[in-house]
């Protein structure tokens, strides 16, 4: 069975084409490197301005879970860095899903 990260309805792939799409009244953000998806606050992006959710806001799918606590504990002992948030710093792998693509982490199957 081939593994894909896949959305999980219609509307979730309209409003998170791409890693980060404004789309009028919902404004979703997908983080890829973390596997986190978020609801924006203002409209405009910051790093403390999103709420993280567990859910699609659409048809209510519970999304896999998330990975920044992984990240941030591989960059700490690997890297010796302070959080994903310094993925700057990090390797280009952890700029996104690759890491934990190649690390197996679990899958929507399809």
């Amino acid at each position: 069975m081939e593994k894909v990260i896949m959305n999980c309805c219609d509307l979730l792939t309209i409003f998170t084409n791409g890693d980060t799409v404004l789309n009028g009244a919902v404004n979703l953000i997908y983080f890829s490197n973390v596997r986190l998806y978020a609801l924006l606050d203002n409209h405009v992006f910051h790093d403390d301005n999103f709420e993280p959710i567990d859910y699609c806001p659409f048809c209510g799918f519970k999304f896999p879970r998330r990975l920044d606590e992984e990240l941030t504990k591989i960059l700490q002992t690997e890297y010796g860095l302070e959080s994903w948030k310094d993925y700057k710093k990090a390797p280009e792998e952890f700029h996104s899903d690759k890491w934990w693509k190649e690390r197996d982490y679990d899958y929507i199957e399809k």
